[in-house]
């Protein structure tokens, strides 16, 4: 019978080899070997399901760890990390070959995608020998343009910039959070005329994908933004990045900004910005629907991942989709809630009732216009929010 590498990765395969090298000090003799390709290996518990592959350099006074802590940065897998390999002196190819061979697998089975891939770093690992900041003159001459115009915008609307960086690579950064502040991540790749590239920009733990956001090369680049990120209860780093696939020395920007956390204001910013249709809000350009509209993500968030902006041929709408059983659903009605209250001394009207699906729906009007929809479906855990705009 065919033996794949699918159905392998899918068995029971102890790794005593590798967690014996993941418990133990790199000695000095290895740590000799200045070049050479790190394995690492994600699954559950002892079974192997994936792999991610760096061929890297690196200098004293980098411990081995400390470059598997680095390397784990670039990777995000469905499954958790549970241990590495080095291996001295092998380039991507033989590390691939090595791979099949310990998992009796075809190497083009080690090369499917799906499962992993050997990635060249062009960046050393070196430790300077006193604090600076090293700036990539070429990849920031690429890319400040690409970025230039979203970052001055985000500067004249409060945001402050508390990190950026330039290479020709996947980046990532730690940043601490703050206690009442949100946060924004922009980046991108230079893809100089390479309509096959995608880019995306993550939000991680370290162990789970937070938020993301992924999109195509257009006119040279792969402009990403994620916007408006509430860190949870008791969050205090999250790791921001940008990956380019294919996986190539593409130069490449990563800038994260904080601003303090004000959901009131957000939310009369997007209730004021229905006369334009939310255009002043309007980033990421995602689907177009059957009736020929793109839609959009959002600027402001008010705390929900992936808050869109949609058009049909009768209105524009700020939508978002939350899931009851998630704490950022609960944290948006605590802070929706007391802004509702205030809105019929307004002069807006509410109702409440059941819709035919069997939602609870609070709807609100103003001068005989439908202006907001929140409807909940508790047996399902859906919330949906509205804020709408008829173009008639």
């Amino acid at each position: 019978m065919k033996k794949t590498l699918l159905a392998a990765l899918l068995t029971l395969f102890v790794l005593t080899g590798f967690a014996q090298i993941t418990t133990t000090q790199a000695t000095l003799s290895r740590w000799s070997q200045k070049k050479g390709t790190f394995i690492l290996w994600y699954g559950d518990g002892k079974i192997v399901k994936e792999y991610a592959a760096f061929q890297a350099e690196y200098e004293d006074p980098y411990t081995e760890q400390e470059v598997v802590n680095e390397l784990k940065k670039k990777v995000f897998k469905s499954n958790k990390y549970i241990g590495y390999e080095f291996k001295g002196n092998f380039d991507c190819n033989a590390a691939q070959s090595y791979i099949a061979r310990e998992m009796n697998v075809k190497l083009k089975d080690v090369q499917d995608l799906r499962v992993g891939n050997c990635t060249q770093l062009y960046n050393p690992f070196k430790k300077a020998a006193a604090p600076t900041v090293a700036i990539n003159k070429a990849a920031f001459d690429a890319m400040n343009p690409v970025i230039a115009q979203r970052e001055k915008a985000l500067l004249n609307d409060g945001w402050k910039k508390v990190y950026d960086e330039y290479g020709t690579d996947a980046l990532a950064s730690e940043v601490k959070l703050k206690a009442g502040y949100t946060y924004t991540g922009l980046g991108g790749f230079y893809a100089d005329g390479d309509t096959s590239v995608t880019g995306k920009i993550l939000i991680t733990n370290g162990e789970n994908i937070l938020t993301g956001f992924e999109t195509y090369a257009n006119n040279n680049a792969v402009l990403l933004e994620i916007n408006d990120y509430y860190p949870t209860k008791n969050q205090s780093v999250a790791i921001f990045s940008v990956h380019s696939t294919p996986q190539k020395p593409y130069k490449s920007a990563i800038a994260v900004f904080e601003k303090p956390l004000d959901f009131k204001r957000d939310f009369y910013r997007l209730l004021d910005a229905r006369t334009d249709g939310f255009n002043a809000y309007k980033t990421n350009r995602r689907g177009m629907n059957t009736e020929g509209f793109y839609s959009y993500s959002s600027a402001i968030s008010l705390g929900i991942n992936k808050a869109k902006i949609n058009e049909t041929e009768a209105t524009i709408e700020y939508m978002l989709v939350m899931d009851m059983l998630e704490p950022q659903t609960l944290t948006f009605l605590e802070n929706f809630i007391p802004v509702l209250q205030e809105l019929p001394a307004k002069g807006y009207k509410a109702e409440e009732y059941k819709n035919t699906g069997g939602g609870d729906v609070t709807e609100l009007t103003k001068d005989g216009e439908d202006v907001m929809l929140l409807v909940s479906y508790p047996a399902k855990n859906e919330v949906y929010f509205y804020l709408f705009k008829s173009k008639k």
